[in-house]
């Protein structure tokens, strides 16, 4: 069964508004104390927003029904979740906002299609190919012409549009068992247990920063 038009417009609405959300975060980093490390940023970011998620669940009454999850879903994407949280920040930090935050949203979906390609097993439309091959060379011109680059930073800001796609993909796989918001929060959730090691050791920083 196909998605109506309308379902279609506001799904594309809602990714517009989400990407643009998603590239305020670099500069609320980069804004924020300067005594917080980007990672201590990304760590205590996944914190408060898995508590918030755990919340809207719970004010949803929507309980999560752990047998109907599949757990290799769930930890994928929270890997995915983690390992993002402590690379984009850091990639910021090194980069600064603007190459930072263009690298890994220009990479980001063309992973994802590389994704859903292998995942699905249907090739990539012409429309595709041609939007992934523009966000390649617009990654790379940036990268070229940005004086001093920090390597490692872009490195980092790669790594990190590798990673969100694949908390999308687990998200999604988990929507076909439990509700949207479910979905996510547990893949959130998972991402913030992950981090809770690193949340502990960053804790007198994060505070006195407040």
């Amino acid at each position: 069964m196909q998605p109506d038009r309308s379902s279609v417009r506001r799904a594309t609405l809602a990714v517009a508004i989400a990407a643009t959300l998603f590239a305020t975060t670099g500069t609320a980093a980069e804004l924020g104390p300067d005594a917080l490390s980007p990672w201590a940023a990304g760590v205590w970011r996944a914190m408060i927003g898995g508590v918030g998620l755990a919340i809207w669940m719970g004010f949803r009454h929507r309980p999560v029904q752990l047998r109907s999850l599949d757990w290799r879903w769930v930890l994928l994407g929270g890997i995915a979740v983690a390992g993002y949280q402590l690379t984009f920040f850091d990639a910021v930090s090194r980069t600064g906002v603007a190459v930072g935050t263009l690298v890994t949203i220009g990479i980001g979906p063309v992973v994802a299609g590389v994704i859903d390609a292998t995942v699905t097993r249907r090739p990539p439309s012409t429309r595709w190919v041609a939007g992934a091959l523009a966000a390649i060379v617009g990654v790379g011109v940036l990268t070229v012409d940005a004086s001093g680059i920090d390597v490692a930073g872009v490195g980092l800001a790669l790594l990190a549009g590798t990673t969100f796609p694949f908390y999308g993909l687990a998200a999604q796989r988990l929507m076909g068992r439990v509700d949207s918001d479910v979905a996510i929060g547990v893949v959130f959730g998972a991402g913030t247990i992950l981090l809770i090691p690193l949340a502990i050791a960053s804790a007198s920083e994060a505070f006195a920063s407040v």
